[in-house]
């Protein structure tokens, strides 16, 4: 029997309509990546970039991988995409159907039949989505405390664009909630534009457009693509992924290959690792 939640949460049929039969899905990033992209149970993970650079699509690959492929209960709020674009782009990593025929329904038999086996496991897995504009901090806390008390402990939860939250900086408040919650939270967050107006676009900690992320978070990653700034890039489709550490390894370095016509990530088997990023 599904909890009693509050009015704003989504979750399980109130997801998608028209369910059908079950099927395996995607993998997400390859587990020895994880260690990277999300911190230990308690601590902030903050995944930086510019506008379109990948930052929705990595965590909604992420909250597919624990809410969808591995059963566990995870929560995403978003700021600013309206609730029935973030289930088109699950469904579409899920389904690797391109977002773009889901949203048109230029769909061909065999495309409605991978859709169908995508919304059943999306509507039977413990994802629970808040897509309520122009809260604060405190409020955005009350509600993760309030869904955390109903529907159980929650193994995830995911911030998409939290310097969109009204009121102070939002940075201190979601280091001490993922304390408080004793596990993973996630946030999203913006590069300034300096990283445009420099020959050297691959970003940098003091690009980001409000630093006290940098200063409450265990982990940070920083996001790159070079076809984002090129017509004719060296490795179009890679994706790499700096990562800075509070504790452990200072920099480290992952690289994936991107599919955004489906918003999924998957291992570069022959990254290159020996990149020094200390100079970027």
């Amino acid at each position: 029997m599904p909890p009693d939640l509050p009015p704003h949460w989504i979750t399980g049929d109130a997801l998608t309509r028209d369910l059908r039969r079950q099927a395996p899905g995607l993998k997400a990033l390859p587990p020895h990546d994880w260690q990277h992209a999300i911190a230990r149970p308690g601590a902030l993970t903050v995944i930086a970039g510019r506008p379109a650079m990948g930052r929705t699509a990595i965590t909604l690959q992420l909250l597919r991988t624990f809410a969808v492929d591995g059963g566990r209960p995870a929560a995403l709020v978003s700021t600013l995409e309206p609730s029935s674009i973030l289930v088109q782009r699950l469904l579409s990593g899920l389904s690797e159907v391109p977002v773009g025929r889901i949203r048109t329904r230029c769909l061909t038999d065999a495309a409605r039949a991978e859709l169908a086996c995508a919304e059943e496991r999306l509507t039977t897995s413990p994802l629970y989505l808040d897509c309520t504009r122009a809260l604060t901090p405190e409020e955005l806390r009350e509600r993760l405390l309030e869904l955390h008390t109903r529907a159980g402990p929650l193994e995830l939860v995911i911030i998409d664009d939290p310097e969109e939250l009204h009121g102070d900086s939002p940075w201190p408040m979601l280091e001490a909630l993922a304390v408080e919650l004793q596990c993973p939270v996630v946030a999203t967050a913006r590069l300034g534009r300096s990283v445009e107006l420099r020959e050297e676009h691959r970003p940098r900690p003091k690009d980001l457009t409000d630093r006290l992320a940098r200063r409450h978070a265990s982990t940070l990653l920083l996001l790159y693509r070079e076809e984002y700034y090129s017509a004719e890039p060296l490795e179009p489709g890679v994706m790499e992924v700096f990562v800075e550490q509070r504790e452990g390894p200072t920099w480290s370095l992952f690289r994936l290959a991107c599919c955004f016509a489906t918003g999924t990530f998957h291992e570069v088997p022959e990254a290159d690792l020996s990149t020094d990023c200390e100079a970027c």
